[in-house]
Formats: structure tokens, sequence, C-alpha cells
């Protein structure tokens, strides 16, 4: 039976931002654009809403472009992350 969890909402054991800005290029490019999401323009992104997120890093694409955009990010960001990852938590995949 779980008893806890530990979620670490502001990088305190580990700062993804690198990862993250890894798989977001990779998922602008893989739909014909250029990348360009990087560490220093996505930390002031953090804990902001995603419509904000995508408005401040795909300035100039309308909503449904950022919409496809973001769906692209989050895919290859969880796949990016669960590959990456700097620790491994089987007992919480198990569960």
């Amino acid at each position: 039976m779980k008893d806890s969890i530990i979620f670490d909402l502001d990088g305190t054991l580990w700062d993804s931002r690198h990862v993250i800005a890894e798989a977001w290029n990779e998922a602008v490019e893989s739909i014909g654009l250029s990348p360009s999401v990087t560490v220093e323009n996505l930390t002031p992104c953090m804990g902001l809403p995603l419509d904000e997120i995508m408005e401040r890093l795909f300035p100039g694409n309308t909503k449904e472009k950022r919409d496809e955009i973001l769906k692209a990010c989050l895919t290859r960001q969880a796949r990016l992350l669960e590959k990456k990852a700097a620790f491994s938590t089987p007992v919480l995949r198990k569960h």
C-alpha cells in the first residue's frame, strides 16, 4: 500500500529543464519548425499555464498551431524524461 509520494515541483531533486528543452526541440523539428527552446527561455516559463508558455515560446503561431506544437512537445517530453530520468522509481511504476 502506498503511504506517500515525492512531488518535486521546483526541481529540488532533479532539474529537468535541459531534458525538457531537448525534447521540445526534437518535437518542433519533427513538425517542420526550427528548434528554438533553450534552458534560458524556458526557465521564466516554469510554473505558468501551458497556453501562456506556448505563447511565449512560439509567438506568431496561431492557437491551433501552438496546440499542435504542445501535443508534440508533451509526447516527446514524456518519452525523453522516462528515458533520461536521473533516478529510477520502479516502486512508483510498479503500483
